[in-house]
Order: structure tokens, then sequence, then C-alpha cells
């Protein structure tokens, strides 16, 4: 039992499991302002767009009695396609930073990224030029 006790620690706090749970932590937290930013900026300026109908959460059909509610499939749907524009917005902002910072130029002999300010390549030694703009 004290194994299984030891293994169970050991598995818990690895990083990728402490990561994972900071990410699942963090993603509840970033679909609670996604969805405050659609129902309290998005639907308002889309109603203010069509007059004041175009809340989704409000759309049945019935059939021989039974309420198909589509309108909160709708408004499910669009809060997705909003966070993952979001979050493809902000992937694509850090990556563009972090090419950006880490690595701007190809050295021009062994083709490996290096940064724009080195004059000297660290996987082949080489000597290179600093670009034009770094220069004093």
């Amino acid at each position: 039992m004290r194994r299984f006790i030891q293994e169970f620690k050991d598995f818990i706090m690895r990083g990728n499991v402490i990561d994972l749970a900071v990410g699942i932590i963090i993603g509840a937290a970033f679909t609670s302002v996604v969805t405050a930013l659609i129902d309290n900026i998005v639907v308002p300026l889309i109603n203010l767009a069509t007059g004041g109908g175009a809340n989704p959460e409000g759309l049945n059909i019935t059939i021989n009695g039974v309420v198909f509610g589509f309108g909160t499939f709708i408004g499910a749907v669009i809060n997705f396609v909003l966070m993952a524009l979001v979050v493809f917005i902000m992937v694509k902002v850090i990556n563009n930073i972090r090419k950006k910072k880490i690595s701007d130029r190809d050295c021009p002999y062994c083709k490996m990224k290096i940064s724009k300010a080195a004059t000297k390549c660290p996987y082949c030694t080489a000597d290179v030029e600093p670009v034009a703009e770094l220069r004093s």
C-alpha cells in the first residue's frame, strides 16, 4: 500500500500533471471571461444592429409536443467559435514574439537560427556580421 501511495505521489508531482491542472484551471477562467464577453458585449451589439431580436437562446421548435431548444446549441457554437478565435490570436501573437525574441536570422554557414546581435555562431563558431540596424 505504501508503494502505491508513493507511486501516486510521484505521478501527481510530475511537472506535466501539474501543468495540465494549471491549464485546466486557467481554461475554465478563460471560458468565463469569453462567456461574459459574448453575453455582455457581443449579443447586445447584435441586438442593437438587428433591432433587438437576436438572442439565440430563445429559439425553439416544437414538434408533436416535444420542444427542441436549438437556440442554446447555436449560442454554444458561437461561444466556441469566439473562444477558438481568441485563443488562435493569442497563440499567433505569442509565437510572433517568441520568433523575434529567440532567433531572428539564420547563420549563413550552418543555417542554424541565431540572434540578430550575434557576431559568432554558437553552433559552428563562424564569425558572422551583426544585423545592420544593431551596429553602433
